[in-house]
């Protein structure tokens, strides 16, 4: 054998001993964080948000980015705004679906109960489009909740006036 095939055998021997002894959990590092960034949201938020938009009459398309693929990231869908800390899941902390002020580009329909799931959601902006029917119990329900836009909506009913007086700022008309 010549010394530089000895050499090459040399080198291949080192570099196969330590990839072997890399821990699991380290040679797949890369791979687990590139799924953990693709599902970052919260399951139950992402169920909650897609149940929610079934309920709704979307004729602009304006949800149409939401994917129902269970590993997608309900984080970078329109409107969605999460947690952002070290963690590998987020929490849904803002929901903006505020449609044009000139009625353009609206949502119109029923707004679900599935907002419920959205614990820490603290700004819900629903302005702007033709909802029919919001169950306030469950908007009320929304403990975190410090800013809340119903204004220029078809509600059929009006806005209970004890949601003015819970912890939130509300703006409804």
């Amino acid at each position: 054998m010549t010394l530089s095939m000895a050499l090459i055998w040399y080198f291949a021997s080192i570099h196969l001993i330590f990839l072997l002894s890399i821990p699991k959990n380290v040679a797949h590092l890369q791979f687990n964080a590139s799924v953990q960034e693709k599902t970052r949201c919260m399951k139950k938020e992402r169920v909650a948000l897609l149940s929610c938009k079934q309920k709704l009459v979307d004729e602009f398309d304006i949800l149409s980015p939401w994917e129902t693929d269970v590993n997608c990231d309900c984080c970078n869908w329109r409107g969605v705004e999460c947690t952002n800390t070290t963690t590998t899941h987020h929490h849904i902390i803002r929901l903006d679906l505020h449609g044009s002020y000139n009625n353009e580009r609206h949502l119109m329909g029923e707004v679900g109960s599935s907002l419920t799931q959205l614990s820490h959601l603290n700004y819900l902006d629903l302005s702007s489009n033709l909802f029919d029917r919001i169950v306030c119990e469950d908007i009320a329900s929304l403990i975190d909740l410090i800013y809340l836009n119903l204004s220029h909506n078809n509600f059929a009913t009006l806005v209970p006036p004890h949601l003015a007086w819970e912890p939130f700022k509300i703006v409804c008309s």
